[in-house]
């Protein structure tokens, strides 16, 4: 056990370092691009993103086309990248709209409204999305 490869720990290592690197890629291209007003530099790290989801794949193929069995990990990987692809860009969209309103508006009552409005819009495409799934199930 020693010498021995863990695959389980490293594809649970990477999916940790893939969920931080995909929000500090977002906050601080948000940030960058609305808050110090770098467009390029915030949009370059946004882009970054999605390129964290395909290393993240492309991991976890590797790993399985070595010959490891499959693991809770492996279907965590697979989850997490739905996920990402699912509701990433409405995330995406939400922060984006609430960075932009509270970076470039003086009132921050208004700017507070908004956030809100976005927020809530952002669960209710969320719950409509997950309602969606649960229809073909039947109800037992």
């Amino acid at each position: 056990m020693d010498g021995e490869r863990k695959p389980d720990l490293m594809i649970g290592i990477a999916i940790i370092i893939a969920e931080i690197l995909f929000w500090v890629f977002l906050l601080g291209g948000l940030f960058s691009r609305y808050g110090l007003g770098w467009k390029k530099f915030g949009l370059g790290l946004l882009i970054l993103t999605p390129i964290v989801d395909l290393v993240l794949i492309a991991l976890t193929y590797s790993d399985l086309a070595s010959g490891e069995s499959p693991t809770f990990f492996h279907g965590l990987s697979a989850y997490y990248v739905g996920f990402s692809l699912v509701f990433g860009h409405d995330v995406i969209s939400s922060l984006a709209t609430m960075s932009s309103l509270l970076w470039t508006r003086n009132s921050s009552s208004v700017s507070a409204i908004v956030l809100m409005q976005a927020l809530t819009r952002a669960k209710l495409s969320m719950i409509t999305t997950k309602s969606s799934f649960d229809c073909g199930r039947s109800r037992g």
